[in-house]
Formats: structure tokens, C-alpha cells, sequence
């Protein structure tokens, strides 16, 4: 699972690890800062990178000698998949973030911040 920010400069990255995604979130200058855009798989991003034709190494070659720039296509189509996988986390209607690691629960698993809000809310009727 990757979760998507955003900075307010309005470049985008990911966080593949949860713990490390929860970790933005607990920053006091998160909402100055950032901006939480969704979750996606990946596949998207598999998909686009899959499309790119397998080349033998005589294709290889000739393109190499006729002075194609195999590295700007190459950044081209990382640009494409890496927006598209975007766009995923975008379009996706569950905005759940990653859980907190320092809050855990009863059964040992870390709680989402709705969770531990929920328990408070109950512990104080």
C-alpha cells in the first residue's frame, strides 16, 4: 500500500511503509506543510511500466548507436506511471490514513486516530 502526500510547494511523493506514513501525520507542522491525498496499490504504476516493449539486445544496440535518448524516454514513462498512480490515490474514495504506532489497542494492533477518538469519546460517558 502507498500513501500519498503532498507538499505545499505541490510536489507529490509516497510512503510505502505505514509506520513511516503515520509518522507525517504526528508532525506539528503536518497541515502547514502537507497535504494527505490517498492510498493506491500500485498496480497502475506496474501497469504503465508493463507496457514498455521488451527489447532484445540487438534493438537495444541500435537505438544506443543511432543516438536515441533511451534515458529520456525512460523519465518519460517513470513521469507517466508515477502520475498515474497518483491519480489512483486520488480518485480513490477511501481516504483512510495509515495508524498511529504509538496508540495501541487492547488486542496489540496500532489504532487509526478515529479509533482512539471513538475510545476516549466512550471512556468519558
Amino acid at each position: 500500500m502507498l500513501y500519498w502526500f503532498k507538499k505545499k510547494e505541490g510536489e507529490y511523493f509516497p510512503i510505502e511503509n505505514e509506520k513511516q506514513a503515520g509518522d507525517i501525520f504526528k508532525r506539528k507542522d503536518f497541515n502547514i506543510k502537507f497535504e494527505y491525498i490517498g492510498r493506491s496499490d500500485g498496480k497502475k504504476y506496474q501497469e504503465v511500466i508493463s507496457q514498455v516493449p521488451k527489447m532484445t539486445k540487438r534493438e537495444f544496440e541500435s537505438m544506443t548507436a543511432s543516438g536515441d535518448d533511451l534515458d529520456e524516454q525512460r523519465a518519460n514513462l517513470l513521469k507517466e506511471a508515477f502520475e498515474a498512480e497518483i491519480e489512483v490515490a486520488k480518485l480513490n474514495n477511501d481516504k483512510t490514513k495509515p495508524r498511529n504506532f504509538d496508540l495501541i489497542g487492547l488486542d496489540g494492533r496500532p489504532m487509526t486516530q478515529g479509533t482512539m477518538a471513538d475510545m476516549v469519546k466512550m471512556m468519558g460517558q
